[in-house]
């Protein structure tokens, strides 16, 4: 895996659909510089390395929190709403 694939899904991995904008935001650059790593237009400094690490591993900490918590959640007799009709997308 090249450095820019790399990149690309670690931010996809933290961000979702959007990650060039907000990866751009956490790091504290601008999107253009995103842009230019992936494209190799510039280098990747070294330094975003450990920052991603470290913004991957509080994820993953955060999940793990969530999912414990809702897993301990205590169950009731009714009978479970499926999620997609929880916010049904629209058509257009």
């Amino acid at each position: 895996m090249t450095d820019p694939e790399l990149l690309e899904a670690a931010g996809r991995a933290l961000h979702g659909e959007h990650w060039v904008s907000e990866l751009a935001r956490t790091l504290g650059v601008a999107e253009r510089t995103v842009r230019r790593w992936l494209a190799g237009q510039f280098p990747i400094p070294p330094g975003i390395w450990p920052e991603l690490e470290t913004l991957c591993a509080d994820r993953t900490s955060a999940l793990a929190d969530v999912r414990l918590r809702l897993h301990a959640r205590p169950r009731s007799d009714e009978p479970s709403t499926p999620a997609s009709t929880l916010n049904p997308v629209r058509s257009r």
